[in-house]
């Protein structure tokens, strides 16, 4: 008798190719969202809008489920990307709360729980971050500003709070001191910068080699997959500021 091979599962929801400057999230009232999640972490999921490449931070804090149980990775689904920080697809349906936080212009409260939608394939998660990954440019800015804290009362409205950046392996350092403090040290567009790290998994690879520079093929080996890409994103107001921080490391 013929084995019938295990049909592999996909994903009904799309990713574009390519977005069009410009398209604005839908925020009425009972709109449905598709989100491609990037990270998640506290009560907060990180993505981007499927229908317009638009990024959102999907406040969880009216909500019970844990954004980490949302965001993490389906082992049991598929094995040989469990330690492979995969993107995930989540349905969500907009509340009738609006974000005033300058610190969060991105941020939106569902109603309800987010509803999974499993993982993306390899190829999309390929397609997707390099659709959404900000361009380097001569002396470029990291959200809009070169200091790795902003003071709370000169966010302007609208200034994004998170951004996806390219990472050029031989350019990209990470490292627990001591004190267990994980930062990543990387160059784009041509400026050095060192950034605390917020990303389980990488906290965990660099703090198991702590006061050791992971770089190159030592990163690779750590993280156990390559780091290609990062998610920058403004942390929680504190004492008047708030840091960039690497929300994620990503793999695309």
């Amino acid at each position: 008798m013929s084995r019938r091979r295990r049909q592999r599962w996909q994903p009904s929801v799309k990713v574009p190719r390519h977005f069009s400057p410009g398209v604005r999230i839908d925020t009425r009232y009972g709109s449905k969202l598709n989100v491609a999640v990037l990270a998640g972490q506290e009560d907060e999921l990180f993505g981007v809008d499927l229908a317009s490449g638009a990024y959102v931070r999907i406040d969880l804090r009216d909500n019970d489920l844990p954004a980490e149980e949302v965001a993490g990775v389906d082992q049991a689904r598929n094995e040989r990307i469990q330690r492979t920080p995969s993107p995930h697809l989540v349905t969500i349906r907009i509340g009738n709360r609006e974000s005033t936080d300058p610190g969060r212009p991105e941020a939106i409260w569902p109603e309800g729980p987010p509803r999974p939608g499993g993982p993306l394939s390899a190829r999309q998660i390929r397609r997707l971050l390099k659709s959404v990954k900000a361009e380097e440019q001569p002396r470029g800015l990291i959200l809009s500003s070169r200091a790795p804290s902003v003071a709370y009362i000169d966010l302007l409205p609208g200034t994004p709070s998170m951004m996806v950046i390219s990472l050029h392996p031989k350019k990209t350092m990470l490292m627990a001191d001591g004190h267990g403090e994980v930062r990543l040290t990387f160059v784009w567009s041509g400026i050095t910068q060192s950034l605390t790290v917020r990303d389980p998994r990488a906290g965990a690879a660099a703090r198991a080699h702590s006061n050791r520079e992971l770089e190159g093929e030592a990163l690779t080996r750590a993280l156990g997959f390559p780091a290609r890409y990062a998610l920058i994103t403004y942390g929680r107001v504190a004492d008047g500021y708030v840091r960039k921080v690497v929300t994620s490391i990503l793999a695309g």
